[in-house]
């Protein structure tokens, strides 16, 4: 078998369970912190919240005139980013046990390495406006949002290899 063979092996029901479920269930918590934090502290409806999401495919402008249909498209958009996420994360604990035998640690780290990704890679390629600040507390909450996301993911990716 090649170096990249691994990737190639089609996912196991188990490994598409694992993915799905890691991926709706830390989506779930995901979303909730951001409406929690934004409403908090910003007086935003989670309906601008899931428009905030689609503007990094239409743009700001786009994604409030959109309404519904926008807030639609941004929660698709993360459930679709984050089962993605918890899929890299179930593929990748084929070649490195550690994911799963050190599941909580890996998880943090990964969910840190998410936050890295996401904050300076994919938004500022994305449609969305660049934040014009970034307060210590909305930093940190986004960082341990994402750290809790890594930790779900790894979570159902261990409980997957366990029962398999």
């Amino acid at each position: 078998m090649s170096s990249i063979g691994w990737m190639r092996e089609r996912p196991s029901k188990a490994e598409i369970n694992a993915a799905l479920g890691g991926g709706l269930i830390a989506g779930l918590i995901d979303l909730f912190y951001a409406c929690a934090y934004y409403g908090a502290a910003f007086g935003a409806p989670p309906v601008r919240i899931f428009q905030a999401i689609a503007a990094g495919w239409v743009g700001q402008d786009a994604a409030v005139a959109g309404g519904d249909a926008t807030a639609v498209l941004g929660i698709v958009s993360h459930f679709a980013i984050v089962i993605v996420m918890a899929a890299v994360y179930v593929f990748a604990s084929r070649r490195l046990p550690i994911l799963t035998q050190r599941w909580a640690l890996s998880g943090l780290a990964y969910g840190f390495g998410l936050w890295v990704v996401m904050r300076f890679i994919v938004v500022p390629l994305s449609a969305a406006p660049p934040p014009t600040s970034f307060p210590f507390w909305g930093t940190l909450g986004a960082v341990l949002a994402h750290m809790v996301v890594g930790l779900v993911i790894a979570w159902f990716t261990a409980r997957m290899r366990r029962e398999s």
